[in-house]
């Protein structure tokens, strides 16, 4: 063999890898058995190794063998009793170290016959070898290195032949080892697989594969359509199958089982498992025979893109046991069929790349020697940015790129991408929303146009006023199909591209004309419709930017043939004051607004621009009325509205700076409390509580209950006053808000009260986090369904009371339409520290008045 000296190794460059393994030796110890053995298992299973006797004639050894240790991946040391006589192995041995160090190759040693003890410390027959090597000078130099060597070499991971019973086991064990190790360099070296190293490793360690203690385990991938759920899975299950007695990857179960049907899939499946060719079953159930062979296989299973929990029913029914030490794994875009087979904590959710292997991956797709023809940086990561770390869309968008030969071709590129989103990408992300239920899919359209980034609750209400009903259970099923995801402050988040996929599916529904689309997001969209009024039924919802809009005219009957608009809302966010929603807001209107349509249940108007609500507005169905930074004055005109919404929580919010009269128990600060008569609550009549507040800024309005009823006992809940979330737009002048809440329905704890013995009850407001002082007064009014007057002892019960200091009612006298509680007087409003207490239905010193009920309350409550 040869001297190491004779070879310069360039350091920083990969030899190219043309053998599996290079086998190191002594010829006259396992030559002719062991060596030999092992060199012939490795054969079988096709594992290209060398050994010295391939050597070509006049082809110089100590050239050969060298150069062979560097192309090989891995290198198997067989320590034998004379193997450290030969200075050649010795000087082989270093050079397969240094290429360990260097260029990180695999080294496993194996004991033949020797204590690895004697090989480490240099001790018996090894310490006998380097008493020759010590008497010759010429080797003084290199008897340092080689000890080292031996004693690195002894301490690596590797198989003792004392510690297995016959050669055949250790040489089937050493086989199996080096199947694995190279199925693992060959999976990382994959092209493309970049960035996904941790996640494998993630992946494994859920597996358990080593764990003998493990019989079986269950692995479920999730994640979004393109995220590498298949790539990973794929990865696993090249580095491990040769640990297992069969293996099977069952690509594309969803396709496939609508193509082929579930029973020919299954009988693919059982066929690969079994080795069996002529395996057929066409019934539901499986035979005890097949059962049988499978249970006592050991098996490596991948069930690629899963949809529906039937198809794991027939492919792993309950009736279906692998043999000891099987793994099978699950890959799906839908999180459901998952957790009914897996446990929550085996199910792994693919994370997107980061920007930096992201770049990686796209300039290796795009630029065919993965350096970038783009000097342009910013233009590299606006392109990179664009598929937000899904390795699927940087490969195709690579594929795109890749015929862009200079600056100017990607910029354009780029534009047309953002302006018609790739076939291909819509394609892959367009599976999980035609897996969805039809109210599931409005649901998904909703948040893609106008809530990313909203608060969850809040999206929840504005979805149920749409119409979607059950919207929580509607958004948990579009977070298992990972088409949305809930941030840690609450927050819906998209991805970019979903988002765009769904806004392309609304623009589907007319190309050319957006007021035949059921959505309207778009400020150009918008602009078009309002400016030539070409609003149709088909309108169901419209968000506008009122800040982002040059100048419009609306005419009076903007909104006439949108008879089936929902939700209306017209803001400036980030403006924090009148003079910037009076400066942002270019939308006029010169002649007013003849109406609104009907069913409208949600309005929400920044600077609207005048005193009360068009006259003609019947609003039946009216959930929430939002009128920030407005000249609203009165709701309507004429002051016979036919009625709000029935629905548990009615909230409107409007500029204002006092609480209106007709609320009959009101405080300065933030509390208020009340004494009830013995018999004020009736639960046929008994309504729930009208509740008030003046704020000046941001908030979430929360009121704590507190109840005490004749014999002290006492009940207290606290509840989120529906809908009254002011999020993201600063109110820095006063708004007085109102809302409804039924008593039966404002939280779980009001249910627990017993209402027929309560005596006494405070409330108190307060909104968290925010500044003190910010809630400047409060007020509570008792509703209560419409009759024709008030019996004995009991407080008048009419919703349509009192006039409003903030001049939202007309205060003529109404004696039809009006019973009204006595009214406080401004004067006993007390300052904050102290409590307002009344005895409901009581009289006051103050004469009675009856007044016009407000506009905004008339007909609150069906009849």
């Amino acid at each position: 063999m040869a001297s190491a000296s004779s070879l310069s190794v360039a350091a920083h460059v990969l030899p190219h890898d043309k053998y599996d393994v290079f086998l190191s030796f002594r010829g006259i110890d396992t030559r002719l058995k062991f060596t030999t053995y092992l060199y012939d298992a490795l054969k079988r299973r096709k594992i290209d190794t060398y050994i010295d006797d391939q050597l070509e004639r006049g082809e110089e050894i100590e050239l050969a063998l060298l150069e062979a240790i560097e192309q090989s991946r891995i290198s198997i040391i067989v320590f034998s009793k004379n193997y450290a006589s030969s200075r050649w192995c010795l000087d082989e041995l270093v050079h397969i170290l240094k290429c360990k160090q260097k260029y990180g190759r695999i080294v496993i040693p194996v004991f033949y016959e020797i204590d690895p003890s004697h090989v480490r410390k240099q001790e018996e027959s090894y310490a006998d070898a380097f008493v020759s090597h010590e008497k010759e000078k010429r080797f003084k130099d290199k008897v340092l290195i080689w000890r080292d060597a031996l004693s690195t070499a002894a301490n690596l991971s590797g198989f003792d032949s004392q510690n297995v019973r016959t050669e055949a086991e250790l040489v089937e064990k050493i086989v199996n080892d080096i199947l694995g190790k190279l199925m693992r360099i060959s999976s990382t070296s994959v092209r493309g697989l970049i960035g996904f190293e941790s996640q494998i490793q993630q992946i494994e360690s859920l597996l358990c594969i080593d764990a003998e203690d493990v019989e079986f385990r269950l692995v479920g991938i999730w994640g979004m359509g393109g995220i590498g759920k298949t790539t990973l899975a794929d990865a696993v299950y090249h580095r491990h199958s040769s640990k297992f007695d069969t293996c099977t990857f069952l690509s594309n179960v969803r396709e496939e089982s609508e193509k082929r049907g579930i029973l020919d899939l299954r009988n693919e499946l059982f066929r690969k498992l079994l080795m069996d060719k002529s395996l057929s079953i066409d019934t539901p159930s499986i035979g005890l025979f097949v059962l049988n062979r499978l249970s006592r296989t050991k098996v490596l299973v991948v069930l690629d893109d899963v949809n529906e929990s039937e198809q794991l029913d027939y492919l792993l029914g309950q009736q279906v046991v692998f043999g000891c030490g099987s793994r099978v794994i699950i890959t799906s875009r839908d999180r459901r069929p998952l957790i009914e087979r897996v446990d929550d904590d085996l199910i792994y959710k693919v994370i997107k790349l980061n920007d930096v292997d992201a770049l990686k991956l796209f300039q290796l797709k795009a630029f065919r020697d993965g350096a970038s023809k783009i000097d342009n940086s910013e233009l590299l990561e606006e392109v990179v940015s664009y598929a937000e770390g899904i390795p699927l869309v940087l490969k195709i968008l690579g594929s795109l790129f890749r015929n862009c030969n200079n600056e100017k071709d990607c910029k354009d590129k780029l534009k047309i991408l953002k302006r018609f989103p790739d076939k291909k990408i819509q394609d892959v992300l367009r599976v999980s929303y035609n897996g969805l239920q039809e109210h599931e899919r409005q649901i998904f359209l909703d948040i893609a146009c106008f809530f990313k980034g909203e608060n969850k609750y809040d999206v929840e209400r504005l979805i149920e006023m749409h119409g979607f009903c059950a919207p929580l259970q509607g958004i948990s099923v579009l977070i298992d199909m990972s088409l949305i995801s809930i941030s840690v402050n609450d927050c819906l988040e998209m991805h970019d591209l979903l988002q765009e996929m769904g806004m392309s599916i609304v623009r589907e529904q007319c190309t050319f004309d957006p007021g035949r689309r059921s959505r309207l997001w778009s400020v150009d969209d918008s602009y078009q419709v309002l400016k030539y009024n070409t609003g149709t039924a088909r309108v169901e919802v419209m968000f506008v930017n009122i800040s982002r809009i040059q100048g419009l005219q609306l005419s009076r009957t903007t909104f006439k043939n949108m008879h089936n608009l929902r939700l209306l809302k017209f803001h400036a966010p980030f403006k924090h004051s009148q003079e910037d929603v009076d400066e942002a807001n270019k939308v006029y209107l010169p002649q007013g607004l003849e109406s609104l349509p009907e069913g409208l249940r949600y309005l929400y108007w920044d600077g609207y621009r005048f005193k009360s609500l068009p006259s003609e507005f019947l609003p039946r169905n009216l959930v929430e009325l939002r009128m920030s930074y407005s000249l609203i004055e009165k709701l309507w005109s004429n002051g016979k509205p036919d009625r709000l919404s029935t629905e548990d929580s009615v909230t409107v919010i409007y500029p204002g700076n006092a609480i209106p009269e007709w609320f009959s128990y009101r405080a300065e600060g933030c509390s208020v409390e009340i004494e009830f008569s013995p018999d004020w609550f009736h639960n046929a009549d008994f309504l729930g509580f009208a509740l008030c507040a003046v704020v000046a800024s941001e908030f979430e309005l929360t009121c704590q209950c507190n109840y005490k009823t004749h014999n002290g006992e006492g009940y207290g809940y606290s509840s989120i006053i529906p809908n009254t979330v002011l999020r993201g737009a600063r109110t820095n002048s006063d708004h007085v808000l109102w809302s409804f809440t039924g008593a039966k329905h404002s939280s779980a704890g009001a249910s627990l009260v017993p209402f027929t013995k309560v005596a006494k009850a405070s409330f108190h407001f307060y909104a968290s986090g925010f500044i003190k002082g910010i809630l400047k007064a409060c007020g509570i009014r008792l509703l209560y369904a419409h009759d024709s007057g008030s019996g004995p002892g009991k407080p008048n019960r009419d919703v349509n009371t009192g006039g409003t200091s903030s001049g939202l009612a007309d205060q003529t006298v109404d004696e039809n339409n009006a019973t009204v509680l006595p009214d406080v007087p401004l004067q006993e409003v007390e300052q904050p520290s102290k409590k307002l207490k009344r005895q409901a239905g009581a009289s006051t010193q103050k004469p009675k008045r009856k007044t016009q009920a407000p506009p905004y309350l008339k007909d609150f409550v069906p009849k």
